[in-house]
């Protein structure tokens, strides 16, 4: 694109656009009940992190790469060989997002109830506050036990295709190719 060598056609950037509509929708969409909020934008949740993408890659792969009515024209088109990368890139990260949905739901993160009183009678800060800060150490530390740094390493191999894929997609839908 940026060289010229691709310019979408109308069809492929209807179907890119599915593709990031689709993306937005997963991504706002809860990860797990009882999730605390991110305390900056960017810094994501691994559950969330590991859950949205592989949600994505599953919905790519069942609805919009076999269900597109574009299917037929996109059958050679880059902008189908980008979502197919993204699907292939992302089959890295479907066993580890499976067995943090899993821990979630089995052994999820547990509220220790002493550190929350101590730490809000330490700290001077109102009940909910104090409850709220404590909940998202929590969680980041139950996170943190989930996988060991080799499997944080794979996660960002895996991620690596998959954020260019992506961002070689917006380019096409968007037109922007400055960054």
């Amino acid at each position: 694109m940026h060289t010229g060598q691709w310019a979408p056609r109308p069809y492929e950037v209807k179907f890119g656009s599915a593709f990031l509509t689709l993306s937005k929708e997963l991504d706002g969409a809860p990860a797990v009940n009882g999730l605390p909020p991110e305390e900056h934008p960017f810094d994501r949740r691994l559950v969330h992190h590991l859950t949205m993408p592989a949600r994505l890659v599953r919905t790519v792969q069942s609805r919009l790469l076999p269900a597109s009515p574009l299917r037929f024209r996109l059958r050679r088109s880059p902008m189908r060989r980008l979502a197919a990368a993204y699907v292939e890139a992302g089959q890295g990260l479907l066993p580890y997002a499976e067995r943090i949905l899993h821990a979630w739901e089995h052994t999820p993160p547990v509220l220790d109830v002493a550190r929350l009183e101590e730490y809000t009678s330490r700290s001077g800060l109102p009940a909910d506050e104090a409850r709220d800060r404590i909940w998202r150490e929590t969680v980041k530390e139950w996170e943190r036990a989930q996988l060991a740094d080799d499997q944080r390493a794979a996660l960002d191999e895996a991620e690596r295709p998959m954020s260019q894929a992506a961002t070689i997609m917006v380019a096409a839908v968007t037109g922007e190719t400055s960054y």
